[in-house]
């Protein structure tokens, strides 16, 4: 259960593959489990490979065709639609979008640009979900201490929609956020280096968020990110099914 004791083992040297690491996610495709790596000093991403299990040692390969990321990538999310896999990085004042096609295993994903935005500055943690009527997308910016949203209704391989929702819920440094949907409604949590910030969307992540920061709550020092959880849950945290034909 969430609340037992971890227990660790190592999975295996990622000498010369890490350089300084920012972002990392995990996925699911198959039977097969992937996490990706963003490394900002050589504007790479590595992919760990775990085949059948998270217990397996994983093997570790570097994607190709990045050479339009820069050293300000940071965030990163995976995600699929309609038996399509689609990656989504932050590129300092863009986001960029990795096309896998039907399967993860493709180390040679295509990559674009998505948008650009003044906003965005310098564009830090990443989350993405589904909230049953449209695909949404936060990114949080530091030094600018604010939030951007992402829209990209009914397609990932749309071109998203943009909004600044500037500072809410007392922002300081924001790093990586995560999203929730416990029933009653849709949460953000974003680490603050030294606080943790909450926003509530209510039904949709399309309504202005209220918010509030929690403190440091004695024992945060310098927290980079969170992730959020429910026990109950099959898949992830979402509440709503992803959209499978429109």
């Amino acid at each position: 259960t969430p609340l037992s004791f971890p227990s660790g083992i190592s999975s295996g040297s990622l000498a010369g593959l890490l350089f300084n690491p920012c972002g990392i996610t995990l996925v699911q495709d198959g039977k097969v489990y992937y996490a990706f790596i963003t490394n900002s000093d050589t504007r790479t991403i590595v992919r760990l490979t775990f085949a059948n299990g998270l217990l397996n040692p994983p093997s570790y390969n570097t994607l190709q065709n990045t050479a339009l990321l820069t050293s300000d990538i940071f965030g990163i999310q995976i995600k699929n639609q309609n038996g399509q896999w689609y990656g989504f990085v932050t590129n300092g004042s863009s986001l960029a979008r990795l096309d896998f096609g039907t399967s993860l295993a493709n180390l040679s994903p295509t990559v674009t640009t998505t948008v650009t935005s003044p906003g965005m500055d310098i564009a830090q943690g990443l989350v993405i979900d589904y909230d049953g009527q449209n695909w949404v997308g936060f990114c949080t910016n530091y030094p600018a201490a604010t939030i951007t949203r992402f829209n990209w209704r009914s397609s990932l391989s749309s071109v998203p929609g943009v909004t600044n929702l500037g500072n809410i819920s007392g922002l300081t440094m924001p790093m990586h956020p995560a999203l929730i949907n416990d029933g009653s409604g849709w949460s953000m949590f974003v680490a603050n280096t030294t606080s943790l910030s909450q926003l509530n969307f209510g039904n949709s992540l399309m309504n202005i968020p209220t918010g509030m920061n929690l403190g440091n709550m004695t024992w945060i020092t310098d927290n980079r990110g969170v992730s959020i959880r429910t026990a109950n849950m099959q898949r992830d945290h979402r509440h709503f099914r992803e959209p499978k034909s429109w």
